[in-house]
């Protein structure tokens, strides 16, 4: 079976159920961005955030080429064109099944349910992850079935309730079928002008780095807890 990940602000393989999901269940797996100046301009993305997101893509499509899945990024207005966007590729590629994770926000989630709209009408199999958070939102409810207001019993609750298997991580990634299709994250134009002037260097990219600023961050804790 061939599958598409809709990538968005997940841009990693660790710790990432809609990819995961996809390479287990399927032969061949392609990986799509859909990269929008107008929409970030109208959400007021900083100069430092879309390099950051450039850098990360081209960091993240490397990583993903290791084991043959090409990153596509696409072009697009804004959210209105993107169901479209998918359709299009999801028919030229021959794709059976579509994943992604779920993002917050109205236009977001208006902009999904589109793309939701608009396979389910082409008979395109589709299936979506919480990656933000443990459990679903709304999940965690009262014995009433009620929305809790007191953060204590709620904290009990989602303590109770936890498993280890609900994180989703040290998956090892086997190569997949290869596509014949390249990346086109090198080639493709981003438009971008540097204009800022933050020393991106704290702000390395990549998942190991992300990882060592994690660790280094626990072990102060650790080290201020017993001081």
């Amino acid at each position: 079976m061939k599958s598409l990940v809709w990538l968005r602000s997940d841009l990693r393989m660790d710790d990432n159920p809609a990819l995961r999901h996809a390479c287990i269940n399927s032969d061949e797996v392609h990986c799509i961005y859909i990269y929008s100046r107008n929409q970030m301009n109208i959400h007021n993305q900083a100069n430092c955030k879309i390099e950051f997101i450039i850098d990360n893509l081209k960091y993240l499509g490397d990583s993903l080429k290791k084991i043959n899945i090409p990153l596509t990024i696409l072009r697009s207005d804004g959210f209105s064109d993107n169901a479209n966007l998918i359709l299009d590729i999801v028919n030229e590629r021959s794709i059976s099944r579509v994943y992604w994770n779920n993002m917050f926000g109205f236009d977001e989630n208006k902009r999904d349910q589109e793309v939701k709209n608009i396979l389910i009408k082409n008979n395109i199999e589709l299936e979506s992850f919480d990656d933000q958070v443990v459990y679903p939102p709304g999940t965690i409810r009262t014995k009433e079935d009620k929305p809790y207001s007191v953060f204590t019993p709620f904290k009990r609750r989602w303590i109770e309730s936890f498993n280890l298997d609900f994180l989703d991580i040290e998956f090892n990634y086997n190569s997949k079928n290869d596509s014949g299709i390249n990346s086109n994250i090198y080639e493709f134009n981003f438009e971008f002008e540097k204009s800022h002037s933050v020393d991106m260097s704290l702000w390395k990219i990549g998942e190991s780095n992300a990882m060592s600023i994690l660790n280094n961050y626990l072990d102060k804790k650790v080290l201020d807890e017993r001081v």
